[in-house]
């Protein structure tokens, strides 16, 4: 049994597990997002840290993952995640 190859199959089974049953808790960078944002900044809300503005202005999001996307690359990672934990256990 390899202790590290077991524990590195865990949290690639958990942290897949996660994008896979809740892929919107993952998808935070979206340009919809972004947008609605900017949209409650300029209808006066608060910023939630020092210059969010700014920031949400000068560093949009380079790419859009949709959620689709998220769960299918958990889906990935739980099957990496028990191969993993699999090669540990047998080895």
């Amino acid at each position: 049994m390899d202790g590290g190859t077991v524990s590195t199959g865990v949290v690639f089974l958990i942290s897949g597990a996660v994008s896979f049953f809740w892929p919107h808790s993952r998808h935070f960078g979206s340009s919809e997002h972004r947008q609605r944002r900017l949209r409650e900044l300029d209808a006066g809300a608060s910023e939630d840290f020092f210059e969010e503005r700014r920031a949400l202005e000068a560093y949009p999001p380079k790419v859009h993952v949709s959620q689709r996307t998220i769960a299918l690359s958990g889906a990935a990672m739980m099957v990496a995640g028990a191969c993993l934990i699999g090669l540990g256990l047998f080895d």
